[in-house]
């Protein structure tokens, strides 16, 4: 009986790369289908950059001191927040923030109070942007309530400032009694913000660590339907929403920072920890 021959050399050399070659696009199929090339955060992808200080002289800012830099648009502010030195941390500085002292200076004023406390950040130079990146630190004490409709800093946009144009836009986080966060987008003609769809997996506040947040503002083109908002969490984008139309004339730009820090009472008989936030100063950065 004839024994089969066996291969050649160069024969097993080419059949090898051939599986090697079969393997690797395998592994580029399967990494398309499983693995997004996301995006890296914005921080680094804009060169003008203005920083909210909140310090003077390498001295915290006292409340009143504060309260001055921000003017006319902060409110709660002197009750419950203040300026501190941090021991550890991605910052020096950072805003703390007291909610139940918020909640507890609404309760005993007999006026209408606006809920919560917080400010409105217009940077100088700001004005006519039409792309922007807010970042910023932010650590939630642990055993936090988040009760309902809290509410987190975002960017916000309209008719410039120095036109006296309130508005028509903003896109503050949304955070449920979970701790699960989205966007409340308010746009213009609307009453009231509502949740945005999001085509990632979404994101969570987590108490007791550091988190770093980046939210990035693409506007539309006047007219169309081309706007971009995405988010992310400790560098990982967590929040995408394309064809957005944030303004409808060409004259609405991005103006500043909505500083918002809102959150109910926890239920009922529920207890919780101290409601407590501390965030590091903001940085934007921008293109025209």
């Amino acid at each position: 009986m004839k024994m089969p021959s066996l291969p050649s050399k160069a024969t097993l050399l080419l059949n090898g790369a051939a599986i090697l070659v079969g393997v690797a696009s395998m592994a580029v199929v399967v990494r398309s289908v499983f693995v997004t090339d996301d995006p890296p955060g914005c921080r680094d992808r804009y060169q003008t950059a203005m920083r909210l200080a909140l310090d003077k002289e390498g001295a915290p800012l006292a409340p009143e001191e504060l309260q001055a830099r921000l003017g006319a648009s902060e409110w709660g502010l002197r009750d419950a927040a203040r300026v501190v030195k941090l021991k550890s941390g991605p910052a020096t500085f950072a805003l703390e923030l007291n909610l139940e002292k918020a909640r507890e200076r609404a309760a005993a004023s007999h006026t209408e109070v606006r809920p919560g406390m917080g400010f409105v950040w217009a940077p100088a130079g700001l004005n006519g942007a039409s792309t922007a990146c807010l970042s910023y630190g932010l650590y939630v004490s642990e055993g936090f309530s988040f009760g309902r409709e809290a509410r987190l800093p975002g960017l916000q946009g309209g008719l410039a400032t120095d036109q006296g144009g309130e508005p028509t836009f903003s896109t503050r986080y949304a955070v449920a009694p979970s701790g699960d966060a989205s966007i409340n987008m308010h746009l213009a003609g609307q009453t009231g913000g509502r949740p945005f769809s999001n085509d990632r997996r979404g994101f969570k506040l987590e108490t007791g660590r550091w988190m770093q947040f980046e939210q990035e503002v693409a506007l539309n083109a006047p007219g169309k339907s081309d706007g971009l908002l995405r988010v992310w969490q400790d560098g990982r984008l967590v929040f995408q929403k394309a064809n957005v139309m944030f303004r409808s004339g060409a004259e609405e730009h991005i103006t500043g920072v909505l500083a918002e820090f809102a959150g109910g009472a926890p239920p009922a008989g529920q207890k919780s920890g101290p409601q407590v936030l501390w965030m590091t100063p903001f940085e934007v950065r921008w293109q025209r």
